[in-house]
């Protein structure tokens, strides 16, 4: 996520720090909106990763 965030936006880059909020945040379900995601690659990366949350976490 900040990978991408970083190649496509132009003003605020968000650290490692914060995708990894934004990812704990996520899976969390606690969903504060401080941190989002704005680009479309990044959104689309965001969706996959929680489906694949979604199908990971109830196995385990």
């Amino acid at each position: 996520i900040c990978g991408v965030e970083h190649l496509q936006r132009a003003g605020n880059k968000l650290s490692v720090f914060d995708s990894f909020y934004f990812c704990i945040v996520t899976f969390s379900t606690v969903g504060f909106g401080d941190v989002l995601p704005n680009v479309w690659p990044s959104k689309l990366l965001v969706v996959i990763m929680i489906f694949v949350a979604l199908m990971v976490l109830p196995i385990q």
